[in-house]
């Protein structure tokens, strides 16, 4: 049996993966001559915090405003964090349909709320020199033509299709680019390879693409756009291997400014024992360090994150856990080659490493230890975003719900100035 991802008999992989897994990242501590030791020189120090903006305290706000921050840099090269707005209040599928969005000039000392419609991100530029935008939200959706179709795999509450046997369905995704020399911000349509793209049924409400592309992760590497998402969805090779409420991670390519998308690999939850009581793989970040490509997966709250890694992104090592907990872990590459690595709930952690193959990190450096796995919302989110700043020094932006304003606890985005070295 052939996988794109992995090729093993799933019938031994329960035994033989947590073993091999160990031997070959032993052999890669051995290849790369480094140690434990090495990378507890690696040295994290805060350099400053400041407070981004905040709201009314956890009561008052009663929803998500000022939490899942995400941040980059505009096309002048200020910071940019936007967070959680106003939500829909029609149906547990919605999306926001506002984020708050703030501006600094001055590598994060200071910050101006602006339209979060104003801003231009400046973080990708396409083959055709416009700077991507992201994909546009769209919510869920309910229509009477689904119940012409049957469904390939029914689970407890969700009903699977194939795509490409429902003419209604939109097997696209639609994206934003900004064009610098027109002034003219574009929406276009991007296609799919995607031989069992599935369409995902909850509580009769259809999923579209843009719901499941809205949180896909975009990265830039040469001439390539890549984009890692996360869906519940079909064994690409044989299209079936669905699991019960597990999601899996699909990895694309374009090389037309983000006009088609062809399909690379794939990394299926049903390929790992070691997670099959979780949510299966979600929320994932992919980066290239110089020698090779590495995939953090979120797996659940208070769960462990998954790490894989790869030199070539069509076929990816089984994934092994990377840390204990982890939602939305984030790798980030600095100048200086050393990679950075975000995770938390509860609580959130940075570690680093800086040998050649990335497989020893540092001592976990403390952003905030507050929460306990009984309550691990508590205190904050723990979704995290990195920005560099210089070739040793970041910013990590995170949510405080009990951030202490005029004698009261309120609900905050904050961001540290770090040093890593």
């Amino acid at each position: 049996m052939k996988r794109g991802f992995v090729e093993c008999n799933r019938r031994n992989a329960s035994l033989t993966a947590p073993f091999l897994t160990a031997i070959t990242i032993m052999i890669l501590l051995i290849a790369c001559g480094c140690s434990i030791n090495e990378n507890k020189m690696v040295k994290i120090s805060q350099e400053s915090q400041t407070l981004v903006a905040h709201g009314r305290s956890v009561e008052e706000e009663k929803g998500e405003p000022y939490q899942f921050p995400e941040a980059g840099k505009t096309i002048d090269g200020s910071v940019y964090v936007t967070c959680s707005g106003l939500a829909h209040q029609d149906t547990s599928q919605g999306y926001e349909t506002e984020r708050y969005c703030y501006v600094s000039e001055d590598q994060g000392e200071s910050w101006t709320q602006m339209p979060a419609s104003d801003l231009i991100k400046g973080d990708i530029k396409l083959s055709n020199g416009r700077y991507f935008q992201g994909v546009i939200p769209q919510n869920s959706y309910t229509a009477e033509w689904i119940k012409n179709y049957t469904p390939a795999y029914c689970d407890e509450t969700l009903q699977y299709y194939y795509a490409k046997d429902i003419a209604e369905f939109e097997q696209t995704m639609t994206f934003r680019e900004y064009d610098q020399e027109t002034g003219v911000m574009n929406e276009f349509e991007g296609s799919f390879d995607w031989e069992y793209m599935p369409v995902v049924v909850e509580n009769d409400r259809i999923l579209p693409m843009n719901a499941i592309g809205y949180l896909a992760q975009f990265y830039a590497y040469k001439d390539t756009l890549y984009m890692t998402l996360s869906s519940y969805g079909f064994d690409h090779e044989s299209g079936g291997g669905v699991t019960n409420r597990q999601s899996n991670i699909y990895i694309f390519e374009s090389r037309d400014s983000a006009r088609s998308w062809t399909y690379v690999s794939q990394i299926l939850a049903m390929d790992n024992d070691e997670i099959k009581e979780s949510d299966g793989y979600s929320e994932p970040n992919l980066v290239y360090d110089g020698n090779q490509f590495l995939i953090v997966l979120r797996t659940g709250t208070a769960l462990p994150c998954y790490i894989s890694r790869t030199k070539d992104p069509h076929k990816w090592m089984q994934p092994y856990k990377f840390q204990e907990i982890g939602v939305k872990p984030q790798l980030l590459l600095l100048e200086n080659d050393i990679l950075v690595a975000a995770y938390g709930r509860p609580g959130i952690f940075v570690r680093a490493s800086r040998d050649k193959d990335k497989v020893s990190w540092c001592d976990p450096y403390v952003i905030d230890d507050r929460a306990s796995f009984d309550e691990p919302w508590k205190y904050s989110c723990s979704y995290t975003s990195m920005v560099p700043l210089s070739k040793n020094e970041l910013l990590i932006f995170y949510s405080d719900f009990m951030y202490p304003v005029d004698g009261k606890e309120v609900k905050a985005i904050l961001c540290k100035k770090l040093m890593i070295q």
